[in-house]
């Protein structure tokens, strides 16, 4: 799958990470999103598909700036 299509997840789910957003790897899979404290101002936000093992992080700020 293309790069465009986890941006796109990415966008959503930066936004909502409670979102349903397919794998943009397989399409079957609804991605679990986990998040991780990256510092004061950041999130790690890591994606998987449990359907056929796809994964991707973004990095997010937090504080709003």
């Amino acid at each position: 799958m293309s790069k465009e299509s986890w941006i796109g997840a990415a966008k959503v789910l930066a936004i909502n990470p409670g979102a349903v957003v397919k794998c943009p790897e397989c399409g079957e899979g609804n991605l679990v999103v986990v998040d991780a404290g990256a510092g004061a101002a950041h999130v790690e936000r890591h994606m998987h598909c449990p359907k056929c093992g796809a994964y991707n992080a973004l990095f997010k700020r937090t504080d709003g700036v």
